[in-house]
């Protein structure tokens, strides 16, 4: 989904093998490359949605804002049947705030006032270069993906127009997780 300048994406893969290609030098100075099979499983969007957000794997120490406002947009749309919240709606914001608070074990302190603001009231625009790069995005996992070479993106990527920059939240997931997700 897009919002304006903000993004937000979940890739649900369910179970994922993938290889990796290693390569090390041995004694002699030659190349040796190794294949690791790996596995994953991913949450489905469902799973996700029910998640407590306190679990959610960071390769910052901090969830970026935008998620949280992504979040609270998105549930007010729902709440509002399909439209997003614009002037006179803050009572349908408060209260998708509520319910994701109560549903995700997270603090009314972590919803950042004026960027659920700026996300609302670029809810029902997109701009064609930030889904021409999250689409990118999207497009170079679903080749990793089909390919089976190379870890795929951790579940959920969310992007920040403002400042050109991307974070990938890895929701809960079995089997070996990323060691590095990705972030811009």
């Amino acid at each position: 989904d897009s919002f304006g300048l903000f993004a937000s994406v979940f890739i649900d893969l369910g179970k994922h093998s993938y290889t990796v290609e290693i390569k090390s030098k041995a004694d002699d100075a030659t190349q040796q490359t190794k294949v690791e099979q790996h596995e994953l499983v991913y949450p489905s969007l469902e799973e996700a949605g029910k998640a407590d957000w306190t679990k959610i794997q960071l390769p910052t120490k901090r969830v970026n804002p935008v998620f949280y406002a992504v979040q609270a947009v998105q549930h007010a749309h729902d709440a509002l049947g399909g439209r997003f919240p614009g002037e006179g709606d803050a009572e349908a914001l408060a209260g998708a705030k509520k319910r994701l608070c109560a549903l995700h074990s997270v603090e009314e302190g972590v919803f950042d006032e004026g960027l659920v603001s700026m996300v609302a009231a670029q809810g029902g625009g997109d701009l064609n270069a930030v889904c021409s790069m999250v689409g990118g995005l999207v497009a170079d996992n679903i080749l990793k993906a089909i390919s089976c070479k190379e870890e795929p993106v951790a579940n959920h990527f969310v992007f920040d127009g403002r400042n050109g920059s991307g974070t990938v939240n890895l929701f809960p997931a079995q089997g070996k997780c990323a060691k590095r997700p990705l972030d811009w």
